[in-house]
């Protein structure tokens, strides 16, 4: 059975659709995240490829990296809820 994705899941999608790298390791990612649900496992991947590309400038590393954080941040907060008793 698939997984569910969450709204901060989507997002996280979304945002790696958008990155500058290839589309073959975007897509991987996306699929996971689709199937299996986001990990800290691949939050530090993602993080990990986007600081180590030579082809991308510090600026835009920057940029995409402080979104990934605030991303990984609600997806946390999410996931946290839900285990959250009254």
């Amino acid at each position: 059975m698939a997984h569910q994705n969450t709204p901060a899941e989507r997002q996280i999608m979304k945002f790696v659709e958008k990155l500058p790298l290839p589309d073959e390791v975007k897509t991987g990612w996306s699929q996971q995240i689709k199937n299996e649900g986001m990990t800290e496992e691949l939050r530090e991947e993602i993080r990990l490829k986007l600081a180590s590309d030579p082809d991308i400038d510090a600026a835009t590393k920057a940029r995409f990296e402080v979104e990934l954080a605030r991303l990984a941040r609600q997806w946390r907060m999410e996931v946290g809820s839900k285990h959250f008793a009254r």
